[in-house]
């Protein structure tokens, strides 16, 4: 069996834990609630699992190797560092997908999660590696407020 890339695998077990609990909450909670309130319940969720997330937790945001702000994910596991975007919509939209890339793409967050409280559970995991960046290196770790 070829060896996966190095993108492909990075925080996989991290992801596969937060994906995991992403169901149960989902089949605990059920569609139909605004975000905010899928957010709690996620967190709650993670950190029941024993994984350290925080709901809003702020992270560097770079443009051409100058921080410009903090801006603060919907969820944040220091750990990873992984982000998680919430969203509580019919499904993940191609707009979703540009918002988070984004978000990888200014800060030195490698890997999200697009965690989708829809009619039905849908995730997108993506990945965008920190050498592709023009983030300084350790300029912009997840810190929690």
């Amino acid at each position: 069996m070829a060896e996966q890339p190095k993108a492909d695998r990075l925080l996989f077990d991290l992801t596969d834990r937060v994906l995991g609990v992403f169901y149960a909450v989902y089949n605990e909670l059920g569609p139909g609630f605004p975000e905010f309130v899928c957010r709690r319940a996620l967190v709650i969720g993670l950190q029941g699992a024993n994984i350290d997330a925080h709901e809003h937790m702020p992270v560097p945001v770079w443009f051409r190797g100058v921080k410009i702000v903090s801006f603060q994910v919907d969820v944040g596991i220091a750990s990873g560092p992984l982000l998680l975007e919430v969203k509580a919509a019919e499904r993940i939209e191609t707009y979703h997908v540009a918002q988070t890339l984004s978000y990888l793409k200014s800060t030195e967050i490698e890997v999200a999660l697009i965690l989708n409280f829809g009619r039905q559970p849908q995730f997108k995991r993506l990945v965008f590696e920190n050498s592709r960046k023009k983030v300084p290196p350790g300029g912009a770790n997840l810190v929690e407020c």
